[in-house]
């Protein structure tokens, strides 16, 4: 293919670990099957490519959830440190349904703009397979559009940045950005990262909108080793913190040398795993489809963004 990279660059991130480890058919799927099928407009690039691609952007009520909350929270921050502005929660409230009402029409209404650019326009995945909204999971999400403002604004670090937010500096939010362990380039989103200047203390902030993982604290570990070899931090100069905006829960902890053991000794073992599908480890080419194993637990398959293409009796 003229001038495209035949095979995705081998990476990893928590979100890549957890795909797998669900299904390895659908980290094909994700990871391989959909790579340059965002080229749309070349006639070089199988359909099957364009089409996989498509199923990757698909996104579910809870995941439109929790980005519209990130997305407001991010610009909520941001005015706060620009400019001190304060919203209110009528106005969080009132934001979050006009952009779950946008997601809504874009899903009805735009399908053959997403069809053409579904990296600029939004698809319900419930829409797309269903054609409707489950009712039940509309009056849910619906109820919880206040209680999560109501808890993100009485949130321990929202409340840290009212009273001490001028001995606070915002280092990074919602960052993409990339380290490399090893050989391999490690991929990390953090939500919010504060400098404490006053008590010399590094805060890494993770919003949470949907129920607690055993995850969680991993997640917040690899962040804080970015932060330390990125910035020179030591660990004990790094508080964690997982605001859970859906029960008004927080977590905070000090990650220790044992944490990073675990971390190094999970994600090397991710990456074996990983490894184990590549044909070609200097290529990343991937082994055969057949040789990604389905998951055995037949619900994921369900609501798996990919089941067009993998169970088209679904």
């Amino acid at each position: 293919m003229r001038g495209v990279q035949q095979f995705p660059e081998f990476s990893w991130s928590f979100s890549r670990a957890s795909t797998l480890n669900s299904c390895p058919r659908k980290y094909y799927y994700a990871y391989y099957g959909s790579h340059n099928g965002w080229l749309l407009w070349r006639d070089d690039i199988p359909e099957i490519q364009k089409r996989t691609y498509r199923l990757k952007k698909l996104v579910s009520l809870p995941i439109v959830f929790g980005q519209i909350v990130h997305d407001q929270v991010e610009r909520v921050l941001g005015d706060l440190f620009e400019s001190g502005f304060i919203p209110t929660i009528d106005e969080l409230e009132h934001l979050t349904r006009d952009h779950l009402n946008e997601a809504y029409l874009d899903s009805v209404k735009r399908e053959q703009l997403w069809l053409e650019r579904p990296s600029r326009h939004l698809m319900l995945a419930e829409i797309y397979y269903n054609k409707q909204l489950p009712k039940d999971e509309v009056a849910h999400y619906n109820e919880r559009i206040r209680p999560t403002w109501e808890h993100f604004l009485r949130s321990e670090t929202w409340q840290l940045l009212l009273t001490r937010g001028d001995e606070l500096s915002f280092e990074q939010v919602e960052d993409f950005a990339s380290i490399m362990i090893g050989d391999v380039r490690v991929w990390v989103v953090l939500d919010l990262l504060l400098y404490d200047q006053r008590e010399d203390l590094w805060y890494i902030i993770d919003w949470k909108t949907g129920k607690r993982s055993d995850d969680d604290r991993m997640q917040l570990v690899l962040y804080a080793y970015y932060v330390a070899e990125t910035f020179g931090v030591p660990f004990e100069r790094i508080r964690l913190r997982n605001e859970y905006l859906q029960t008004g829960e927080t977590s905070t902890f000090t990650p220790t040398e044992m944490d990073r053991k675990q971390l190094i000794h999970f994600f090397s073992h991710s990456v074996e795993d990983m490894r184990h599908y590549q044909k070609n480890k200097a290529t990343n080419e991937p082994v055969a489809i057949d040789s990604f194993p389905k998951t055995e637990q037949s619900l994921q398959c369900q609501y798996c963004n990919y089941r067009e293409v993998c169970l088209p009796s679904l």
